[in-house]
């Protein structure tokens, strides 16, 4: 699953993170913070920044591992191993 469907699959809940990041951003260029005005806000644009950052890097494992395997039952040589 890559990011874009992860982010699909969130639907209502992905979208209010969206809405939210783009308040995080109006924040910022105003020089105010979100994090002090909205915790909850900013709690949930955290803790969903944090578990997509997880899926890209469980992501990232799986596509190595998958190129680990192919190497080592030859499906692979070592130059395409290595680009």
């Amino acid at each position: 699953m890559n990011c874009i469907n992860y982010l699909k699959q969130g639907g209502v809940q992905t979208k209010n993170i969206f809405r939210i990041a783009k308040i995080c951003l109006i924040f910022k260029k105003n020089g105010k913070s979100l994090q002090e005005q909205y915790k909850a806000k900013y709690s949930k644009l955290l803790n969903y920044s944090v578990k997509l950052s997880d899926h890209r890097h469980w992501q990232q494992k799986s596509e190595y591992l998958n190129l680990m395997k192919n190497f080592v039952n030859l499906k692979i040589d070592r130059k395409e191993f290595l680009s």
